[in-house]
């Protein structure tokens, strides 16, 4: 597991979306009482984009809400937060901000996807496109285990929130 997925468990798989595209990593993250409780805001570097499917029912915990930030230039940046019932998926650039906010109370699972165009991950970690080359450093964290940095690979464009026939954009 990356430091960034906390407790949650990962493995990588080269399933390939068009021949080109790849699944980066794929991830559980529980997030909860003993369990990881918050999830501050980042980008997922290195990825194009990424898809979390809720697996909780939102009355079974408290807090736990998924938001976006989105900063325009002379503005202040603004935090969006995006529903997100069990069933759902987000999809969203991975270079877009993002965060979930304190569980108090029960559990929330989500299963999360990155992909990107790098080569296909074989490692058992967030892949930084070096397993594909054998080499033992095939992680996303240096030697101090601070999580490298990676240029943004796409350029800007809108949430998008998928649920059983329809599909919403934010922005």
């Amino acid at each position: 597991a990356s430091a960034d997925s906390g407790g949650s468990s990962s493995c990588s798989a080269s399933y390939s979306v068009d021949g080109s595209m790849r699944a980066r990593t794929v991830e559980f993250h529980e997030y909860g009482s003993g369990k990881r409780q918050v999830c501050a805001s980042h980008c997922d570097h290195g990825s194009l984009f990424t898809a979390d499917v809720m697996l909780s029912c939102t009355g079974d915990f408290t807090g736990g809400r998924f938001s976006t930030t989105t900063a325009r230039r002379g503005e202040a940046p603004v935090d969006t937060e995006h529903d997100f019932e069990r069933g759902d998926m987000l999809v969203f650039p991975a270079h877009k901000p993002h965060s979930v906010s304190r569980v108090t109370s029960g559990c929330r699972a989500v299963f999360v996807v990155e992909f990107w165009r790098g080569p296909a991950c074989t490692c058992n970690q967030r892949c930084m496109g070096r397993c594909a080359a054998g080499r033992k450093d095939h992680g996303s964290h240096g030697p101090s285990g601070r999580r490298r940095r990676q240029p943004r690979a796409v350029p800007p464009q809108p949430l998008l929130a998928a649920r059983p026939g329809a599909a919403r954009s934010y922005m």
